[in-house]
């Protein structure tokens, strides 16, 4: 049995008990592009503020989005971001610190302290690449199986773009190419199941 509506991510392979506890209930996946480091400045930068308000205000209506839902759980957040904070040496050398504290902040700003994140990393980032290369170890050491931030054990992931962005970048949006952004969006996605499944 699976769950029609109140349950997209985990679809495919939903049990009939966990389509009877979500069956008043949605889950909620939070999609978020702004800064690190913009999210963490003294005066926190728009993208993040409109991203948070913006999921704020679909949860205060949740009837409206998820008709006959009476209540909801943020169990995930998909993240894919990196190029801005890439632009500058301070906030590149910052990035890890910024994004563990982003990890935290999103998970007590809407009272999910075990929700799943799924990061993508920079399609253009190498290793040894300047301060994309900085971003992308940052990125790829918050990851759960990496070992080095033991609470993210089980809960956080890092999908690796790279071969998927067909030599494409961030701030050229990969080219406009679809199959970029398809490819990417089902590692993450598949990635969140195997979260989400643990």
């Amino acid at each position: 049995m699976t769950c029609e509506r109140n349950d997209p991510i985990t679809h495919a392979s939903v049990t009939a008990d966990s389509c009877r506890r979500f069956s008043s209930s949605a889950l909620i996946a939070l999609l978020l592009f702004a800064s690190v480091t913009s999210a963490f400045a003294a005066d926190a930068g728009p993208s993040i503020k409109n991203d948070t308000a913006d999921a704020k205000t679909v949860l205060a209506d949740l009837d409206k989005h998820y008709p006959g839902a009476k209540s909801y759980e943020v169990a995930s957040c998909f993240y894919w971001q990196g190029e801005k904070d890439a632009g500058h040496p301070v906030w590149a050398a910052d990035y890890e610190k910024n994004l563990v504290q982003l990890i935290k902040a999103l998970r007590k700003e809407f009272n999910a302290p075990n929700a799943k994140f799924v990061l993508g990393t920079m399609g253009e980032s190498v290793k040894d690449g300047g301060n994309g290369g900085k971003i992308l170890e940052a990125q790829l050491d918050v990851d759960g199986t990496a070992g080095k931030y033991p609470e993210f054990n089980g809960n956080v992931a890092t999908i690796y773009t790279h071969d998927m962005a067909q030599g494409g970048s961030g701030n050229g949006h990969y080219g406009g190419k679809a199959e970029v952004y398809m490819d990417v969006g089902e590692a993450m996605g598949l990635a969140m199941v195997e979260l989400l499944m643990q």
